[in-house]
């Protein structure tokens, strides 16, 4: 018993092959466009985080001087000297 393979079959394993590959093709084309999406919301969160940081450590910087350090306690929380009256305006 021998199988013959005929030209049809040739033609359906080709046409099988390439529906394959290209649903093979626009998967990957869409994980790449996910891909650049992703990247570029992380990128602006980075960006935004590292304003952040930028703040941060100038805030830190300027706590190491005294007027500043003073100039925060006073409107932050309301800190006052022995003897002095502070009024609050809002």
């Amino acid at each position: 018993m021998k199988i013959r393979i005929t030209k049809g079959f040739w033609v359906v394993l080709t046409a099988v092959i390439a529906v394959f590959t290209l649903y093979v093709m626009i998967r990957t084309v869409a994980h790449i466009a996910r891909t650049h999406s992703r990247i570029a919301e992380v990128r602006v969160e980075h960006d935004r985080l590292l304003r952040g940081i930028e703040a941060d450590s100038l805030f830190i910087e300027n706590l190491n001087s005294e007027e500043f350090l003073e100039t925060y306690a006073r409107e932050q929380f309301n800190l006052q000297r022995p003897g002095e009256t502070v009024y609050i305006f809002e």
